[in-house]
């Protein structure tokens, strides 16, 4: 059986969030929020090249892979 995990590069991601909820007025709740996805924007090696017929290549990793770092800010306002 080919489970193809197992042939692939290990892969971590490290997402990060804050929050501030405050109140005034005993009737007003402002609300933000800060989101981190990707904190540390790692990028990894892609999976090796599996090609048997091409003998130059085979085994060998060409490139990486991954995605660059998101941002997210909220607000929200309860009265």
């Amino acid at each position: 059986m080919y489970v193809s995990q197992l042939r692939m590069f290990g892969a971590s991601r490290e997402d990060f969030g804050i929050m501030k909820n405050s109140r005034f007025a005993e009737r007003f709740r402002p609300q933000s929020r800060f989101e981190f996805y990707k904190l540390f924007n790692r990028h990894y090696f892609a999976d090796p090249n599996n090609d048997i017929g091409n003998a130059w290549q085979f085994g060998h990793v060409t490139s990486t892979v991954g995605t660059p770092r998101e941002y997210r800010f909220g607000a929200r306002f309860e009265w």
